[in-house]
């Protein structure tokens, strides 16, 4: 979660007693991306603002107008905000992973400011059709764990924001199934649809 320098807020808890005076737009990648759904749950059905989500045709065009200054508040997987948070030309508000990350340590979690427990991910996932045998599947999980540490790989995904991890097929079967219960509950509670 990120802002405009303009916006005369420093954390989320700044942002949230602004928002509680004032009527706030975000910007999100489109309607029902993990981070649109993200600025629904935390924003609307916790937090309780009253806000309006502004949807856009991916996440670069979401950043890039609240570094144009044409809104002033952003809710996307933080990796491509990383250089802009660094350069002054956006503010670092929170970030919804369970610890601070390494490029932005100086932004707090969503769970540090006032949300305890609270965490969400844009995750990324292989998967492969129904069916696919398990040695196939177990395979197939070796050798993506094996590039994913990799050197090259590891640092270049690190620099990025993105925090590799390698489970077993059934720990990520698991996973997807809560990720299915949790983001139906915000679906409904926060009223979300896709237009």
């Amino acid at each position: 979660m990120f802002v405009h320098p303009s916006l005369p807020v420093n954390n989320l808890q700044e942002l949230l007693a602004l928002g509680r005076t004032t009527k706030l737009t975000y910007g999100s990648p489109s309607m029902g991306s993990t981070p649109h759904l993200t600025g629904e749950r935390l924003l609307r059905t916790m937090a309780h603002l009253d806000i309006t989500t502004v949807p856009f045709n991916g996440a670069a065009n979401a950043m890039n107008a609240v570094i144009a200054g044409q809104l002033r508040l952003g809710v996307i997987a933080m990796p491509p905000t990383v250089p802009f948070i660094k350069a002054g030309k956006l503010r670092g508000i929170a970030v919804t992973s369970s610890q601070r990350m390494a490029q932005l340590p100086e932004v707090a979690t969503v769970a540090e400011s006032g949300f305890p427990g609270y965490e969400d991910y844009t995750w990324i996932g292989f998967f492969a059709p129904a069916g696919t045998s398990r040695v196939l599947v177990d395979k197939l999980n070796r050798e993506i764990a094996a590039i994913e540490h990799l050197p090259d790989t590891s640092t270049r995904l690190e620099a990025i924001g993105f925090d590799p991890i390698s489970n077993t097929p059934d720990e990520f079967t698991e996973y997807v199934k809560t990720e299915v219960v949790k983001w139906a509950k915000v679906i409904k509670d926060s009223g979300a649809h896709v237009d």
